[in-house]
């Protein structure tokens, strides 16, 4: 399993970032889970949000407790799996590369998305972390409001699509683990 200090130690400042988002899991129930994902192009800007937040969600994790159905975690812990114990499998199988056919190219590939994973590559090392997606991405959302910006002390329309990105993860996958966040 991945430890603490080998996902502390990353440095982040020359990892490459992509962002994917997620629809799914479909399916049978009884079956495993089916994803399908797209990965998007980022500006440095969007990259650099994305690892600051990583940054932080470590941060705050101070040990790993190991995760039963009784574990109790706090904001300074987090709950640890082997992702063989999940379906993270067939997460990572559909996303784990860049290919020109999963590329984004529309809005509507990232609508609707359920959740998005931000993929760091440091060196040989991949660590993901996962966000279910906010309202925002959801096209009943998209179409029922009109999105506003605030400028010169006045507030005007901007109709292009808006997406949100968290200031938290959900969980990281690192290694052969998954780490739930405390909070």
């Amino acid at each position: 399993m991945a430890t603490l200090q080998e996902l502390k130690a990353l440095d982040l400042d020359g990892a490459e970032v992509t962002l994917w988002t997620i629809k799914g899991p479909t399916g049978p129930a009884a079956n495993a889970p089916k994803y399908s994902g797209r990965w998007v192009e980022t500006t440095d800007e969007v990259d650099e949000a994305l690892k600051s937040t990583f940054v932080s969600e470590v941060a705050k994790i101070e040990e790993l407790l190991d995760y039963t159905l009784l574990a109790q975690n706090n904001e300074a812990s987090a709950l640890q799996i082997p992702t063989d114990e999940t379906h993270a499998d067939q997460l990572l199988q559909e996303i784990a590369a860049e290919l020109p056919g999963k590329k984004a190219t529309e809005t509507k590939h990232l609508q609707n998305s359920a959740f998005y994973a931000a993929k760091f590559v440091v060196g040989e090392q991949v660590v993901w972390a996962v966000r279910k997606t906010e309202p925002s991405w959801k096209t009943k959302k998209a179409i029922s409001v009109r999105n506003l910006f605030f400028s010169d002390q006045q507030l005007a329309i901007d109709d292009r699509p808006h997406f949100e990105l968290g200031k938290t993860f959900d969980f990281i996958i690192f290694g052969d683990t998954i780490l739930v966040d405390g909070i």
